[in-house]
């Protein structure tokens, strides 16, 4: 094996101050480089690949650009063993892509070929599709004038609005109805479409387990746990409780060592007793009812012409209550000071506090721009954002996903806050 090949599946984009053999083990993806190139070659009728160059590498994926002799390139995909469960995750990536291009109307790349099954003749899953057309937005948003970053919020304001135009069935992960996901349940909307396309939802897709990681991660993927498809936002709210539960319940063991002088990060004996958690999960699942009434940043955006070109990274995209994925994109929210016109004094002022103001009114008048349209397309995400105890609901679902391995302390300090403002939520 040549050093090149090598470097193709090993993780060289960082290193890790604690348990790296660990971490690198975990992002370690060995497959067959002649049969990628031959299928990717094959799903576009090229002859041969000529080159394969690997393009990024995050936590979870490895991304590779392969050349072909006739000029052209598609990308390969390939999971980290840590992406999260297998064959559910590719499945469901690809599922959510086709799903968002032809149903929904979004850009996202056209997938050549796949496959979700790791024993396969490359050794691994893979996704094979079309590069994204135009620029990364993060590479050119500085770069943006005032009118361009306000067309700009408008286009992610109706990508939003696309993605809620057509409400499904259940909260769960999105499939291919021909993949046989136990447990699935033909994907039906309630949105105002076509009879044509309620049909086709029916007929191509499936809604069925989630495919997130916290549900499958260390012993969890061996466990019997209810991973959906839910009917109901609570049933979800409380399925979150029941498999920290039950993981903790099979797997936890009390640590004896506790914080000191030499040993300052050991974990309290409060984060170390596995009752305090169960406890703690029991009232989580008191105040889940009470809580009901995923990320679209530049790096996963592009742009061409001045128009949204490509979305990617779908995977791990699921379909979840409204009140755990509205939010606006990090891209144009702005939680500062709102400022629309230079003050009157503004000529006295110095360098440096007139550049603040022109940032401030160009980030308010972008925000304002995007929220107004949002009200206009789609009225009830507006009220999503600006919910008076939409943190309090919020945090501690986000919270509950590992408390063990992570802080008990903050949920409870969470769940106390749902308790004060109970009159309110």
């Amino acid at each position: 094996m040549s050093y090149s090949e090598t470097d193709l599946f090993q993780y060289t984009s960082g290193r890790w101050l604690w348990n790296e053999e660990q971490q690198l083990k975990n992002r370690y993806t060995p497959f067959n480089v002649p049969e990628l190139k031959r299928i990717a070659a094959h799903s576009i009728g090229a002859g041969t690949c000529t080159a394969i160059t690997k393009l990024a590498e995050g936590n979870y994926n490895k991304c590779f650009r392969l050349e072909m002799d006739n000029g052209s390139a598609v990308i390969a995909r390939i999971p980290h063993p840590n992406a999260g469960p297998r064959y559910y995750t590719t499945a469901s990536e690809v599922a959510t892509m086709d799903f968002a291009r032809t149903i929904l109307g979004i850009p996202t790349r056209r997938v050549y070929a796949w496959d979700a099954d790791k024993d396969n003749s490359v050794g691994s899953e893979y996704i094979i599709m079309e590069e994204a057309s135009g620029t990364m937005v993060q590479e050119v948003w500085e770069d943006f004038s005032i009118d361009d970053k306000m067309d700009f919020a408008q286009e992610l304001a109706e990508l939003q609005s696309k993605l809620l135009q057509v409400p499904l069935n259940c909260y769960g992960s999105l499939y291919y109805a021909t993949s046989n996901i136990k447990d699935a349940v033909p994907a039906e909307t309630s949105g105002e479409v076509t009879p044509e396309l309620r049909d086709e939802i029916r007929r191509r897709f499936v809604i069925g387990p989630v495919a997130l990681r916290d549900y499958w991660n260390n012993q969890r993927a061996k466990m019997a746990l209810d991973r959906g498809p839910w009917q109901q936002p609570q049933d979800y709210l409380l399925s979150l409780a029941r498999r920290e539960e039950l993981w903790i319940q099979q797997y936890a063991t009390t640590t004896t060592t506790s914080p000191s002088e030499d040993c300052p990060q050991a974990p309290s004996a409060t984060q170390s007793d596995p009752d305090s958690h169960l406890s703690l999960l029991h009232k989580y699942a008191k105040v889940a009812p009470h809580l009901w009434h995923t990320d679209l940043h530049a790096g996963n955006l592009f742009i061409q012409n001045g128009r949204l070109s490509s979305v990617i990274d779908w995977q791990g995209q699921w379909i979840a209550p409204l009140v755990l994925q509205g939010c606006p994109p990090k891209l144009v929210h702005y939680d500062g000071e709102l400022i629309f016109e230079k003050p009157e004094n503004f000529d006295d002022l110095d360098a440096q506090e007139k550049s603040r103001i022109r940032k401030c009114i160009g980030k308010s008048m972008v925000f304002y721009l995007y929220q107004l349209r949002i009200k206009n397309r789609f009225p009830l995400l507006l009220e999503v954002f600006g919910h008076p105890y939409g943190e309090i609901r919020t945090d501690p679902i986000t919270m509950m996903g590992n408390t063990w391995d992570n802080d008990i302390i903050r949920l409870r300090g969470r769940l106390i806050m749902v308790i004060l403002g109970v009159n309110g939520i």
